[in-house]
């Protein structure tokens, strides 16, 4: 038992004897400021002591004393000296059930502790075990969940790759469509020039047609006038010849010539028209305006 050490039998405290102690009959110990805490070492007047762990009236002086628990060579020898050999042994006796009692104590006490530890080390278990089981479970689940999105991610990827292939198609085809848009917008302007050149002819061609040999022979005769007149004596911008309105509504011939009376009088022929576009928007051309040199028809 050399190799045990006491400790201070308040659980809460459990501190090692050193030097000095106070212990009681009821084999107890404890440390110094414990048995002060406790009233051990100096009763209360008029009051009792009780021991702390089992709760035994210490009512006797000697019940709580202060020993000295590592004393010298002096101490060893005079202390027992001059008792008989039978309270020698007695005290002994009573000093090996002390020692007896304080290590089944602390046995039972580290047993109850290594019991408590491993009940307490079975429970951690248990939940390290739980969290284990939880931790595997959600891990399943997340490992589900992705390859479930993978899964999602390749059909995404098959929709976006067959949404851009129809991207491309659709947009060859508006290339086309607008070639050919381009194409057709360029021939009905084509189209609609033919139309309007070729009305414009056939308007001159109809005017030209009703004119009589009278009015021609009078534009071809106004326009050699024209042309015999000198370029000094022509004013900076040329006058015009062309006959308007009413200026020749009422000309009379001075001259008797064949079919020219004295009562004949020249008809001004209605002028030509500049041409312009139709209503109906379709390109073709109409004369509206009077700004061609007018035909004279004699009467």
């Amino acid at each position: 038992m050399d190799g045990f050490i006491l400790r201070c039998n308040n659980l809460r405290c459990r501190a090692q004897t050193d030097g000095r102690a106070v212990v009681t009959t009821c084999s107890h110990i404890y440390c110094l400021p414990c048995a002060a805490a406790f009233q051990l070492t100096k009763p209360p007047p008029n009051g009792q002591r009780n021991c702390p762990a089992c709760k035994t009236t210490l009512s006797k002086p000697y019940d709580a004393v202060i020993a000295v628990l590592h004393p010298g060579d002096d101490y060893k020898t005079s202390v027992l000296s001059g008792l008989s050999p039978s309270i020698i042994n007695e005290i002994c006796t009573r000093g090996f059930a002390f020692w007896t009692y304080q290590v089944t104590q602390e046995i039972f006490y580290q047993e109850h502790l290594a019991k408590s530890l491993r009940a307490r080390g079975t429970e951690i278990q248990g939940d390290k075990e739980k969290i284990i089981r939880d931790a595997d479970a959600e891990i399943s689940a997340l490992r589900n969940k992705i390859a479930g999105m993978g899964v999602v991610e390749d059909e995404l990827r098959r929709k976006n790759h067959e949404l851009m292939q129809g991207w491309m198609e659709k947009s060859r085809k508006l290339g086309q469509m607008q070639e050919l848009y381009d194409k057709l917008k360029g021939q009905k302007m084509i189209s609609q020039v033919r139309q309007a050149a070729a009305d414009r002819a056939e308007q001159a061609l109809h005017m030209t047609s009703h004119q009589s040999p009278d009015t021609r022979h009078f534009q071809d005769s106004i326009s050699k006038s024209a042309a015999s007149t000198p370029q000094h004596s022509r004013p900076n911008s040329a006058p015009d010849h062309t006959p308007r309105g009413a200026k020749f509504s009422n000309i009379r011939s001075s001259q008797n010539g064949p079919g020219n009376g004295p009562g004949n009088s020249i008809r001004i022929a209605p002028p030509l028209q500049r041409p312009g576009r139709r209503p109906d928007n379709s390109g073709a051309m109409f004369y509206n305006c009077t700004l061609s040199p007018l035909s004279a028809q004699f009467l």
